[in-house]
């Protein structure tokens, strides 16, 4: 769309539908449910894939879709790394080393979509997790991206 602010037309693009739809399917392939992978091999495949569609993208006002997109391939691949772990032993360790205490710790199925949206999966694989596995964001790619239109 265009809109007219003071004789000057600004454009507000986004991805359509279909491309969205696309999107939305190759990463779901990419991150089946039911795989076992280690990170480094899912991430080969999946961050080429996140950084060309933002920067092919990343031109037009979509940073909230952006972050909400980001939230939802996060937690595909908590679910893919949970799957992996195939036990919750590995997620109260973590818990554990950041001081959370047994008892507000929850047994867990580790092949349920449901659970990879709860409060100690977040807690154990968080946002710094994701930096130190080397996870490339849709709204990073965005952020750089406006970061060199301003230079």
């Amino acid at each position: 769309r265009k809109r007219k602010e003071d004789d000057i037309f600004t454009c507000y693009l986004k991805p359509s539908e279909k491309a969205l739809n696309k999107f939305k399917a190759k990463i779901r392939e990419i991150t089946r449910r039911n795989q076992t992978t280690n990170m480094p091999t899912l991430l080969k495949k999946l961050n080429p894939y996140i950084r060309g569609w933002a920067n092919y993208y990343g031109h037009g006002n979509v940073k909230t879709l952006f972050k909400t997109i980001d939230t939802w391939i996060r937690r595909r691949v908590r679910m893919v790394q949970m799957r992996s772990w195939r036990n919750p032993r590995r997620i109260w360790s973590i818990l554990m080393r950041k001081g959370w205490k047994k008892d507000k710790m929850l047994s867990l199925s580790m092949t349920r979509w449901r659970n990879s949206a709860c409060q100690m999966v977040h807690a154990a694989l968080d946002l710094k997790w994701f930096e130190k596995i080397g996870f490339v964001s849709l709204l990073g790619v965005y952020e750089n991206l406006c970061a060199k239109k301003a230079n």
